[in-house]
């Protein structure tokens, strides 16, 4: 029988690390948005999406079902993205209930689900690029709460 698999997601706990796959990630996402030709509202709009489903893999049902929470939070963003947008535009909120509304939270949670995957893959690869730098002796100990402390008689064990 095979140990069970790692599920990856943004983590709970923050280190230095994961602010810089952060980093990387929304910098990936910008130069895409600008080899588009997109303006700054988009880029703000798919920061805005990509933040919130990271945010609700963390969040949302004590960080065990990231996939779920990927999935929900894809389909509300654009539900959320779509009443705004008729609200800002005048058109009636029953129109846009009857409309679109299933069709769209569909839709979102799809989208949810493939930027819920990116943001796995990006911490995937920082994982494995954790565990070859610790094979190489580069990094922090196994312990990370212990990772950059120094030992002295005044901080005893």
């Amino acid at each position: 029988m095979a140990p069970p698999q790692k599920i990856y997601s943004v983590p709970r706990k923050l280190d230095l690390a994961s602010l810089f796959v952060f980093t990387t990630g929304y910098g990936l996402l910008f130069a895409a948005m600008k080899l588009l030709r997109q303006d700054a509202i988009a880029f703000l709009l798919a920061a805005g999406f990509f933040t919130s489903v990271g945010v609700a893999q963390a969040a949302l049902f004590g960080g065990k079902a990231p996939r779920l929470a990927s999935l929900l939070t894809g389909g509300s963003y654009f539900l959320i993205l779509m009443v705004a947008y008729g609200l800002s535009d005048g058109i009636a909120i029953e129109y846009l209930v009857n409309c679109g509304s299933l069709c769209l939270f569909a839709f979102g949670s799809v989208c949810g689900y493939i930027a819920g995957t990116a943001i796995a893959g990006i911490f995937l690869v920082a994982d494995k690029l954790r565990c070859w730098l610790r094979s190489r002796g580069i990094g922090q100990e196994d312990n990370p709460d212990e990772a950059g402390e120094i030992q002295n008689e005044s901080n005893p064990r």
